[in-house]
């Protein structure tokens, strides 16, 4: 994805988020402004995350790891237990035990796996090798299973008007974007396929996709915006 296109979508995203915090009050807009200025310094070159995991909040998960805070050992726990399962590609069974990655409904069984091992990746990053070392991977092999080729027994796009783009599409570029550093060209490959592939197909052909209204089109505007942030610079 270009440049241009990329900032196109980030100057749409926060006029939209902005807009809304702005029905809160002063400080929730103030917020929603800075982290708007840190994702579109994240996009000219700064380092880490670029989708809402700004740096004060990284460093605010990593104090609270080392202080060993109950709600973060919670966190690595679940991460651990991802890291130790099986994942079922979208064409195997959509629901599996707790030792079991699976899809669940239309993909929102992959959402929790990947986003939190991608936040425990990106906490321990940097101060402990064997974890990061174990994440990574964890999460590799989620976003790996998420973005199967139609082909070889994926998700269509199409089923349910595009209701899927919501856990798939959303899932694929947070992932991406939080675990990249720790991903293999071939996983990076793959999910800016399938991400092509989703959208591509949405924008053709997806439920409300020019009416900004009701859940299917906030799934299709975050995909989107999301994907293009995520993968600026390695789309063409």
């Amino acid at each position: 994805m270009s440049k241009p296109r990329a900032q196109m979508l980030l100057a749409v995203a926060c006029a939209a988020s902005t807009f809304a915090a702005g029905c809160g009050g002063g400080d929730d807009r103030g917020n929603s402004q800075a982290l708007c200025r840190e994702t579109e310094q994240a996009l000219t070159g700064q380092q880490g995350p670029r989708l809402l995991v700004s740096a004060q909040l990284l460093a605010r998960l990593r104090e609270r790891a080392t202080a060993q805070d109950p709600d973060w050992l919670a966190l690595r726990a679940q991460c651990d237990g991802w890291a130790a399962a099986a994942v079922n590609p979208p064409s195997g069974p959509a629901y599996g035990s707790g030792a079991t990655v699976a899809s669940g409904y239309q993909g929102d069984g992959y959402l929790d796996p990947v986003l939190s091992l991608g936040l425990c990746y990106r906490t321990v990053a940097g101060t402990d090798a064997g974890a990061a070392t174990k994440y990574a991977p964890a999460g590799a092999k989620v976003l790996d299973a998420v973005s199967t080729p139609e082909s070889q027994g994926g998700a269509k796009p199409s089923t349910d008007h595009g209701y899927g783009i919501r856990n798939y599409g959303v899932g694929m570029a947070l992932g991406y974007d939080w675990l990249k550093p720790g991903l293999a060209a071939a996983t990076k490959q793959r999910v800016v396929a399938a991400l092509d592939n989703w959208i591509g197909w949405y924008d053709v052909g997806g439920f409300t996709k020019n009416h900004p209204i009701a859940n299917y089109f906030v799934g299709y505007l975050l995909a989107k915006t999301f994907a293009g942030l995520a993968v600026e610079g390695d789309d063409p």
